[in-house]
């Protein structure tokens, strides 16, 4: 009789098994949600000997995307990458990067170093935290809406800086298209006259200046990566080194080159 009932266990656990054979996802469509649903904004840095407030958080950004590519400002630089996660552990791997030497007291070098170190990832409180590698410490993140709640509170006086904004259209004397992925073609002005640049698998920084209706747009270090069949990185990047006027339409943001040239459309990224 106790032979049997072992036989009969052991069929049980191997019937088990073979039902159990789809793998689980390493990670929760929640987890995931909460890694790439905002911008995340650098705000501290513990090892086991001090701690680090960031003064400027801004100027230290991720932003992880549903395809397992990050995007990386690293105060006067961009990258790419890519990261992994499993359970609670992260790998993240810089990848095209630009070269500018950023002005004395920078994190950036910093910055990137750590994130080549990330070995584990958690969130309380909505505050995203990376463990690294070998007990190296630990980085805070702060969700962008968070930070940037107290200067929104406040009327934006120029619409400029209201909020990113992603290339839909083009039209010139000759031709007119829809971009088929505008949010892979971003603008971001900033108070200190810098625009962030996002030109499909390529980043890039500037500066910009306006007068009346005026502007100009000149586009500074860049990342170099090739970009798919198909990509308008290049005529992007050259037709806003044409920007000439601007205006704003509907909500959306009209950007006109110089010499009949064209007009860009820009709609807000939500």
């Amino acid at each position: 009789m106790r032979k049997t009932l072992i036989i009969t266990f052991l069929l049980i656990q191997i019937l088990l098994s073979a039902c159990s054979g789809t793998p689980t996802p390493a990670v929760t469509p929640a987890d995931l949600t909460a890694l790439t649903g905002t911008t995340w904004m650098w705000t501290g840095m513990t090892t086991p000997v001090q701690h680090t407030d960031i003064v400027v958080p801004q100027n230290y950004t991720l932003r992880f995307q549903d395809d397992g590519a990050v995007i990386i400002k690293a105060d006067c630089n961009n990258a790419s990458g890519s990261y992994k996660v499993e359970d609670e552990s992260i790998q993240i791997e810089i990848g095209p990067m630009t070269r500018a030497v950023c002005p004395p007291g920078s994190y950036s070098d910093d910055f990137n170093k750590y994130l080549g170190s990330a070995a584990n990832y958690f969130f309380k409180d909505g505050v995203l935290y990376i463990d690294l590698a070998a007990d190296g410490g630990r980085m805070t993140f702060t969700p962008f809406e968070e930070i940037s709640a107290a200067a929104t509170e406040a009327p934006v006086s120029d619409p400029l800086l209201a909020n990113p904004w992603q290339w839909t259209s083009f039209i010139n004397p000759v031709e007119k298209y829809t971009v088929e992925t505008p949010e892979n073609y971003q603008l971001t002005f900033q108070t200190d006259g810098t625009v962030d640049i996002k030109t499909d698998c390529n980043l890039a920084s500037g500066t910009y200046t306006t007068e009346g209706k005026k502007i100009s747009i000149s586009v500074g270090p860049m990342t170099m990566a090739a970009c798919p069949p198909g990509s308008r990185s290049e005529e992007f990047i050259k037709y806003l080194g044409y920007a000439a006027i601007y205006f704003f339409q509907d909500g959306d943001l009209l950007i006109d080159l110089f010499a009949d040239g064209g007009t860009m459309r820009f709609a807000p990224l939500d």
